[in-house]
């Protein structure tokens, strides 16, 4: 869940600098914004592939702990499982091809100067998550020794620990 909570902020943050640019969030008019916002497009692409479980990035660490933990009690639904999250992954780098690659838009181009580059407040603001993402994809241990010993305690009262 700190995962989710740190990639997913991340890339509302992202939607929200767009949406104040454009006042408009359809994937289909945002064709080709790497052109005018390379930088951007940087920080949106590695929020993308975090979200898509891109090892040494905390997503990935969170996935493959679900998956782990869900073979040995639910093998179904931990195929199941994997499935989605390829599904959702190929939705992600879909959506991040159309919005960011190939040719600009008659929609941006139509914005003209008022399209502007990520800014420096909005980059200090998305720094903090994207290094957090960073850390805990190499150091998860920094979290999961601290959920070690409440975890127990939970599964031993729903008989489940040992």
């Amino acid at each position: 869940m700190i995962n989710h909570g740190l990639i997913t902020g991340g890339l509302f943050l992202l939607v929200g600098v767009i949406y104040e640019r454009t006042h408009d969030r359809t994937i289909a008019k945002m064709g080709g914004l790497a052109a005018i916002m390379p930088i951007y497009c940087t920080i949106f692409g590695f929020f993308i592939l975090a979200s898509a479980g891109l090892p040494g990035l905390s997503g990935f660490v969170g996935e493959f702990l679900v998956f782990v933990g869900s073979f040995g009690v639910a093998p179904v639904i931990a195929v199941a499982s994997i499935i989605v999250m390829v599904l959702a992954a190929t939705y992600l780098l879909w959506m991040f091809q159309r919005v960011a690659l190939g040719e600009l838009s008659d929609f941006l181009r139509g914005l003209g100067g008022h399209l502007t580059e990520i800014n420096r407040t909005e980059i200090v603001t998305l720094a903090p998550l994207a290094v957090m993402i960073v850390v805990l994809g190499l150091f998860p241990s920094l979290v999961l020794d601290l959920l070690r010993a409440p975890t127990q305690v939970f599964l031993t009262a729903v008989g489940m620990g040992g």
